[in-house]
């Protein structure tokens, strides 16, 4: 795990403009993941208030 994490860092250490790019891609990603996340939830909530209602 050791060997692991150090030659990620170095991998890292290599591509720093990579990394800030996969950074701002990783956080627009997550983003839209909890934008739709959400909506899915109030639609689900929506679906199922309408069928407790007779």
């Amino acid at each position: 795990f050791y060997i692991y994490s150090k030659h990620c860092w170095s991998y890292l250490s290599l591509s720093k403009n990579r990394r800030s790019y996969t950074g701002v891609f990783l956080s627009l990603f997550i983003w839209y993941l909890t934008r739709l996340w959400k909506s899915m939830i109030i639609v689900g909530t929506q679906i199922y208030l309408l069928q407790l209602v007779p």
